[in-house]
């Protein structure tokens, strides 16, 4: 059933690339056309100039695209993921407590994923990530502490 359900959403992914870079190549030649009919018109070497800011300004909007994309796609793996753990935990029936730090591991990790995707700046990612790194020490100490307490045998004190 997995295997079926992970060919399906490949094959989905494969499909949606393919309709993807079709609309994408229409978008960017409309784009190139309107730029190119609203531009000035000039000396040749400011026409060199237009076309370089044209070719730039496409270039922007296809890197904004291509990072929408990706973001949409993390999104859709952190969810699968997510399935995929919980499924497992149900199927060994977990603790809450097991529940809460697997699945919270995976959402801190897909959104470190997601957070330094989407930023366009070093200065973007500090304070995120520190966040996210003292979520994660958080849930790892707390599923740790669990198991070296139930280890330890309890000490009687004497009178």
């Amino acid at each position: 059933m997995y295997r079926l359900t992970i060919g399906v959403v490949m094959l989905a992914a494969l499909l949606a690339g393919s309709l993807y870079e079709q609309v994408h190549a229409e978008t960017v030649s409309t784009l190139a056309q309107q730029f190119t009919a609203g531009a000035p018109r000039g000396a040749p070497e400011v026409a060199s100039g237009d076309e370089a800011d044209l070719a730039f300004s496409a270039l922007r909007a296809a890197e904004e695209d291509n990072r929408r994309l990706l973001a949409l796609c993390i999104m859709g793996t952190a969810i699968l993921a997510l399935v995929a753990v919980l499924a497992m935990l149900y199927k060994r029936g977990a603790s809450p407590e097991n529940i809460v730090t697997g699945s919270g591991l995976v959402l801190v990790i897909f959104a470190t994923v997601l957070v330094a995707t989407l930023a366009k700046t070093d200065q973007q990612l500090t304070a995120p990530i520190g966040i996210l790194g003292a979520i994660a020490g958080y849930l790892f100490g707390k599923s740790s502490k669990g198991t070296e307490a139930e280890q330890k045998p309890q000490k009687v004190g004497s009178p």
